[in-house]
């Protein structure tokens, strides 16, 4: 073998091994299918009506009985959402507060109502029917 094929091989071993790239002898049957243990959430809240601007919010949720435990304290001042996850059957709260740029924190919110993250099912919880749409105006 030439040394210019020894390189090659050489080469294309390297690229392999760095790609990640497997001979299809040597795969393995996939792992164990696993239940999942942990759910995404999302919360909404409304911007204070006064006080200073918020520049961000710090955002803290607990898990059934236990104590808040701060998540996150940098969703941007323009957002009122923020998604998260849970662990399957935990019964969770959450509370956000705004903070100003200068850094003061404002009061919390009150607390969510209690929510069950049920991962049995993936239907909507039932919020009862949907409230009456927005008066209709006429377009000319």
């Amino acid at each position: 073998m030439s040394a210019r094929q020894q390189m090659f091989l050489v080469s294309t071993a390297i690229l392999i091994i760095f790609l990640g790239i497997v001979p299809a002898a040597a795969q393995q049957p996939p792992g164990v299918a696993k239940v999942d243990t942990v759910r995404e959430a999302t919360a909404y809240w409304t911007a204070p009506g006064e006080g200073a601007q918020v520049d961000r919010y710090r955002f803290e949720m607990k898990v059934s009985d236990g104590d808040f435990k701060l998540l996150t304290d940098n969703i941007p001042g323009d957002r009122t959402t923020y998604t998260f996850t849970v662990n399957c059957g935990d019964t969770i709260v959450v509370r956000v507060a705004g903070i100003s740029a200068t850094g003061a924190q404002g009061p919390f919110s009150p607390p969510s109502e209690p929510w069950y993250a049920d991962c049995e099912s993936d239907r909507p919880e039932d919020l009862g029917p949907p409230g009456p749409p927005g008066k209709p105006r006429p377009v000319r």
